[in-house]
């Protein structure tokens, strides 16, 4: 996935990442060069232990990896799992229909308590993640329910 972004001219910069579900993070594991400190260095592992959750990646092959639950069709025959460069994707306001900001960016709610004396105020914004530029995201599709055990 990474050698394909590549062949789509994204540049080698530092600012590739992969979403893994956290079976694909498990069969990642089973390759010595992705798990070995022997390979990746431990100067290229942002962590020491656990899964890459939760803001920690895992540098290997040019791409910083993630274990993330939610991606479409976790847990099934038919899972997605992507790469993506930085740039290629982003932030849109207001693009959901349940958007709690009422259609806008950013919106102010202003309350007088007299009760408290004083002001009370909320702001809300929505917004959402959108592709920019399709060449910049390589999506791979996983079988989910496959065992980890070698036949």
């Amino acid at each position: 996935m990474v050698q394909a972004l590549h062949a789509n001219d994204v540049p080698n910069d530092g600012e590739i990442y992969g979403a893994l579900t956290t079976k694909a993070w498990a069969f990642a594991m089973k390759v010595e060069s992705f798990s070995s400190a022997d390979f990746v260095g431990p100067d290229g592992q942002t962590f020491r232990t656990g899964a890459a959750m939760r803001g920690r990646f895992k540098d290997w092959n040019g791409c910083k990896w993630q274990a993330i639950t939610g991606l479409p069709g976790e847990g099934t025959a038919t899972a997605k799992v992507f790469t993506y460069h930085k740039s290629a994707v982003g932030y849109t306001i207001a693009g959901s229909a349940g958007n709690v900001a009422g259609r806008n960016a950013v919106m102010a709610d202003i309350t007088w308590h007299g009760d408290r004396v004083a002001h009370f105020v909320n702001h809300m914004m929505s917004g959402g993640a959108c592709l920019i530029e399709g060449a910049g995201v390589v999506e791979g599709n996983l079988d989910d329910t496959a065992s980890l055990l070698n036949p």
